[in-house]
């Protein structure tokens, strides 16, 4: 199966592009395709500044080989190109099934999916028979493995990370039916609580044709945009800390460090030249600035990590005080972590 770089009106006007370049990855490219039909959807994308990608790796429906072709051209884009790491992946028909199948594999590098009338189920399209010499397998062979290799089978993998997704798909589509492919991916996104990232669009009336409205979807094409461009912004996640949500840049990770009962109301903090930590520890009242002047209900507090796992659990002294921040900031200057 040879390879041939497919770029597809690559990038928009200079004016217009990205740094990193968001972009659509979209199959299928080989001989005639894509085709006319696609030309005002290509045109919107590069006019609001998203390139356009693909390769042509021959009828690999899906294969092992053709997902490694897939990957070695996304390296070549992101690496060399500049192109944003997460693109937003297009898949016409059989090109569905080499998308799908990729994004089994890599859910971490795509921003979303979309799909017009896409093949996701390899039963359907090609067929068992005609698509088993593509994976080096007989046809009892992939039947067998179609948990490893049917991107249909695979879906929970998309719906864990919930990668949105849109299709549009013909109802009277007798080629690559709606029920086996966009619906039945919609309803096991459903079934693994992934439903609010997932649209089917359903044509009524619409087999697998070169009906307009297929290729002038606006949604389609204003949700393939915005998800490409999410896709070039940098990389973030939610990771939830006890009763608190942190949304952390990729690379990051957060640990607890500190908590009850060694420190119950943190408000200000710096280490010194030791590693260990200082605290203005608040009391949480609420009185009145005299009161607290004579009360003096606030704390400092240094913390140690005795044992050096990382997590302080040592609290070796306090004191009252009637305000937490100045303390800190006048008797013991530090620099702030970066």
């Amino acid at each position: 199966m040879n390879a041939v770089a497919y770029m597809v009106s690559l990038l928009p006007p200079e004016a217009k592009r990205l740094k990193p370049q968001a972009w659509i990855f979209y199959a299928p490219t080989l001989p005639g395709l894509p085709d006319e039909h696609e030309k005002w959807m290509h045109e919107q994308f590069l006019a609001a500044g998203v390139a356009v990608a693909g390769i042509d790796i021959g009828e690999a429906y899906g294969s092992p080989k053709g997902r490694d072709l897939f990957s070695a051209f996304y390296k070549e884009v992101t690496v060399k190109r500049d192109f944003a790491p997460r693109p937003c992946l297009l898949g016409r028909s059989r090109g569905g099934l080499w998308m799908t199948s990729w994004a089994c594999d890599h859910p971490n590098k795509v921003a979303g999916i979309a799909g017009i009338y896409p093949v996701i189920d390899f039963r359907t399209y090609p067929g068992i028979d005609k698509a088993a010499p593509a994976y080096g397998l007989t046809a009892a062979e992939l039947t067998a493995k179609q948990a490893e290799h049917n991107p249909i089978e695979r879906v929970g993998l998309l719906a864990k990370a919930k990668v949105p997704a849109l299709f549009i798909h013909g109802d009277e589509d007798k080629v690559v039916p709606v029920k086996e492919n966009s619906a039945e991916f919609a309803a096991r996104y459903k079934a693994s609580g992934a439903e609010d990232a997932v649209k089917l669009i359903v044509a009524k009336g619409q087999g697998h044709n070169y009906w307009e409205g297929f290729f002038r979807c606006q949604e389609l094409v204003d949700f393939a945009i915005e998800r490409a461009k999410e896709g070039a912004k940098p990389a973030r996640k939610e990771v939830s800390l006890g009763k608190h949500t942190f949304t952390l840049p990729e690379g990051f990770t957060i640990e607890l460090a500190a908590g009850p009962p060694l420190t119950e109301r943190p408000i200000t903090g710096a280490f010194d030249e030791l590693g260990r930590l200082y605290i203005g520890e608040s009391s949480g009242t609420n009185a009145k600035v005299q009161e607290q002047l004579a009360e003096k209900p606030h704390s400092i507090l240094r913390l140690e990590d005795s044992d050096g796992d990382g997590r302080f659990d040592k609290r070796t002294f306090s004191k009252n005080l009637s305000a937490t921040r100045r303390w800190i900031s006048v008797e013991f200057p530090a620099s702030q972590p970066s």
